[in-house]
């Protein structure tokens, strides 16, 4: 996959942390990426993402969520 192993940014250059998994909710037919910055997991939906090159970069509106409460 393509996201795998890349950076995550803000629009502004923040970095947020690399692309770890990709996981898939078919109750609500939504895709996110999970995202890891210096072992704390978070979760993005990728209609965030702006585009792809060398990293990814996310939209204006971010919405990042932490991985805690999803993880059993």
């Amino acid at each position: 996959m393509l996201l795998l192993g890349k950076e995550v940014s803000t629009p502004h250059g923040t970095r947020l942390g690399v692309v770890v998994e990709i996981k898939r909710e078919l109750s609500h037919n939504k895709i996110w990426a999970v995202v890891n910055n210096l072992g704390q997991e978070g979760i993005l939906p990728i209609e965030q993402i702006a585009s792809v090159t060398d990293k990814i970069i996310l939209s204006d509106n971010l919405l990042f969520t932490s991985l805690a409460a999803n993880r059993n």
